[in-house]
Order: structure tokens, then C-alpha cells, then sequence
């Protein structure tokens, strides 16, 4: 079993990875001003479809983990990209929490301390996704 986990456990990602480019695309495209709110039911899409993923990669994860248990729990490496999938878990419920600004609302006339918070969003978020992916193909 563990030789099809590996394989699906990469397809989630990358899955998940094109529709996270996706979504940041248009956070970009908002933020320049290209687009002046985002589309609501496109970017709640996106938003469940990669909180699907990464519970994919969650449970996968898992199932690659349990049977090595006792080896991976003395790897270092292993608690790092635990932060960081914990970190992408908490993001995402801030995520949720600030998204619907960019529905109703002009990236060029936020505040300083409105935008501030979607830019940590975004910058933890990308911190996470690219922390976890990298220090899991160094752990294979």
C-alpha cells in the first residue's frame, strides 16, 4: 500500500498546488488593481478545494507516517514540517475570515492596517505550502 500512497500523496499536492496558483493569481490581479473585487463563488471554491486538499494531504500523510512512526519520530525534520502544515491550518481559517474583504472592497482603498493582515495572510500561507512541500521531498 505504502508504494500507491507516495504517488497519490504528490498528485494532491500538485493538484492542490494549481488551484492555490490560482487563487493567489487573483489575489494578485486584485491587489494591482487588474481586478477590482474578486469573484465570490469563484474564490469559495477555491478556498474548499484546497481546504479539501490539504485534509488529502493530511490523512495521506498520515498513513505514510503511521507505519514508520518510530523512525520519523526521531527525525527532526519531521516536527519542522509539522509546523508548517500546522501553520497552513491555522491560516486557513484566517483566510476564510478575511477573503470576503476582496469581494466588496478595492484593494486600493483599504488602510494600511486593513491590507496588513492579508498580506501576513498571504505571506504565511505561501511560507507554509512552500516549508512543508520542500522539507517533504527532503524526507523521501
Amino acid at each position: 500500500m505504502q508504494e500507491y500512497l507516495v504517488p497519490v500523496h504528490l498528485i494532491i499536492l500538485g493538484l492542490t498546488a494549481i488551484v492555490i496558483v490560482m487563487s493567489d493569481w487573483e489575489a494578485f490581479s486584485w491587489m494591482r488593481g487588474k481586478k477590482e473585487f474578486l469573484d465570490e463563488e469563484k474564490i469559495r471554491l477555491h478556498h474548499k478545494l484546497v481546504s479539501i486538499g490539504l485534509a488529502l494531504m493530511i490523512l495521506s500523510g498520515f498513513l505514510l507516517f503511521w507505519p514508520m512512526r518510530d523512525y520519523i519520530t526521531e527525525v527532526p525534520k519531521f516536527y519542522i514540517k509539522m509546523f508548517f502544515v500546522g501553520l497552513i491550518v491555522v491560516n486557513s481559517f484566517f483566510i476564510n475570515k478575511l477573503m470576503p474583504i476582496a469581494f466588496t472592497r478595492k484593494f486600493s482603498e483599504l488602510t494600511f492596517r486593513e491590507r496588513l493582515p492579508l498580506l501576513i495572510s498571504g505571506a504565511t500561507s505561501a511560507l507554509g505550502w512552500i516549508g512543508a512541500t520542500i522539507l517533504g521531498f527532503i524526507m523521501i
